[in-house]
């Protein structure tokens, strides 16, 4: 059993109260970021450790700023796939107009995905979600399928907002 945060954890179900959900993970006393504790009752926070995923979207074709927010939109929504993360926790950079080289010559319309989440998850579950990333790129980008990598980095241990999680760290003397 992992050590539990108890002060620091809840579940996002933000399907009701979405506004309060991100009030209390995004608002610190000394604003900043961070957590807002008088905000986490208020949102209906359980026991879930909060984490941000992480993408890095590198594409050859430029974007326009509004296709830029549509694909973080799009990504986010991806998120849904992996279960405890909604689209208002994605961190992403998105880079374009870059240059790649595969398969032994320069490529025109390709991209290439680095994401990372806190915890494991099921197959079908990063199934999903690879494959719902992949389509937000082509609708957004028009970069098919079969142009774009992507790496899945599924992380034990995250750390952000002035605390440190860790899903294998026992405390000693706890089962």
């Amino acid at each position: 059993m992992a050590r539990r945060y108890p002060d620091r954890e809840a579940i996002f179900n933000i399907s009701e109260k979405p506004q309060a959900a991100a009030a209390a993970f995004w608002k610190s006393p000394n604003g900043g970021f961070g957590f807002n504790r008088a905000d986490e009752g208020a949102a209906g926070l359980g026991k879930e450790k909060k984490s941000m995923p992480y993408m890095r979207v590198s594409l050859s074709k430029k974007l326009t700023e509004e296709q830029r927010q549509s694909l973080y939109e799009k990504l986010g929504e991806a998120l849904r796939h992996i279960p405890g993360k909604e689209p208002f926790m994605l961190i992403a950079e998105i880079e374009d107009g870059r240059q790649f080289y595969a398969f032994g010559a320069k490529q025109e319309n390709f991209a290439f995905v680095d994401a990372r989440y806190f915890s494991r998850v099921e197959y079908h579950a990063k199934k999903a979600f690879a494959v719902a990333v992949m389509k937000a790129i082509e609708d957004v980008a028009g970069t098919k399928s079969q142009n774009i990598s992507m790496n899945i980095f599924e992380l034990s241990t995250w750390a952000g907002f002035g605390d440190l999680n860790d899903e294998f760290y026992k405390e000693p003397g706890t089962d």
